[in-house]
Formats: C-alpha cells, structure tokens, sequence
C-alpha cells in the first residue's frame, strides 16, 4: 500500500448522518445487518473490521464505500452513481 493510500486510511473520518447512510448500504448490501452497521464514536476501527469481514473487501475498499454515501463526497455525483 503506498503512502498516499495509508493517509487516506489513516485519515478516515465518519461524517453526516451515520443512520442515514447505513440504511443505504443495507440496501444496497443485502447481507448487512443492524450489528454490522453498529458505530459508536471513537470506534471506527470495530466498525470497519466488521465491514471488511462480512463484505469481504479491504479497509481502503470500505472507506470508498463508506465516503460515497457522505453528504460532501456526493455533492458533485448524481445519486445514481453510489456504490458502482
């Protein structure tokens, strides 16, 4: 993983309303389910393990994921675009 990959990682910070964008990625990820989605804050690390094991993708992988459904990320997307 390069550098600029691990800031991204590293830097990850949940915005927006987290129970609105969990409901979106259970729809679009059917095999989700409430305990997956769970976040308390100071916790993201649980969360996203949690992620990576059930969707089976990497950290970087979910924090995309993750980042399309925040409100600053799809400012310049159409809705449509999500999760592609």
């Amino acid at each position: 993983m390069d550098t600029s990959q691990n800031q991204y990682i590293e830097n990850f910070e949940m915005e927006g309303d987290w129970m609105l964008q969990s409901e979106v990625l259970k729809n679009h990820f059917p095999e989700l389910e409430d305990e997956d989605l769970n976040f308390e804050k100071g916790k993201i690390d649980e969360l996203l393990s949690r992620l990576e094991l059930k969707l089976n993708k990497n950290r970087g992988e979910i924090i995309t994921i993750i980042k399309k459904g925040q409100p600053e990320f799809n400012s310049n997307q159409r809705r449509t675009d999500h999760y592609s």
